[in-house]
């Protein structure tokens, strides 16, 4: 196999000029293909790229993530536009359970509570206080929003309750409580 010069065995040869008036070549030298004169061939396109196969795991993960997204943020503009949040649960204890002295069928429960507010905003905490018997709930009273009004972000709020109980459920037995509290 040889090799012959661009333009052909009378192509431009070492020391002489080329023949269409260009530059000159040294020895060994040929020009490149783009200033050989022979312009674009169909040669000299590029192959197709095969196609590459993608894991049917790698497309299924791709597809959940996509939806999720889209799932996810329709709901939190829905949320948004509609005013209203998820309620998120917020810590609270009791902190004291007192039954006070009155006279008749039922006896009056003192609940103290407190509730935490540990988010990065301010919240309106809803609370339900629960007075037990062992493990038995005797008697339930919300706690209005307004008696705890707006907790400010990282804050603890006190608060307390009385619930009326039948004499004849506490006979003899002293109260507890439980307190669930959400934002």
């Amino acid at each position: 196999m040889t090799f012959e010069a661009p333009g052909g065995p009378g192509g431009p040869r070492a020391g002489r000029p080329d023949p269409s008036g260009g530059e000159r070549f040294e020895d060994g030298d040929a020009a490149p293909w783009w200033e050989d004169h022979r312009g674009w061939n169909a040669d000299d396109a590029w192959a197709p790229f095969p196609r590459r196969r993608r894991s049917k795991f790698l497309q299924l993960t791709g597809v959940v993530v996509a939806v999720t997204l889209v799932l996810g943020t329709a709901g939190s503009t829905l949320v948004i536009v509609l005013g209203g949040s998820s309620p998120q649960a917020l810590p609270a204890e009791v902190a004291s359970v007192v039954p006070l002295p009155a006279a008749g069928a039922s006896v009056p429960v003192r609940v103290a509570f407190q509730v935490e507010n540990p988010t990065g905003g301010s919240v309106r905490p809803a609370c339900t206080v629960s007075v037990l018997r062992g493990d038995q709930v005797v008697a339930t009273v919300p706690v209005r929003a307004s008696s705890l009004g707006e907790m400010a972000a990282r804050t603890l709020a006190a608060d307390q309750v009385v619930a009326d109980v039948g004499r004849t459920v506490l006979a003899g037995v002293r109260p507890g409580a439980s307190v669930a509290c959400h934002s």
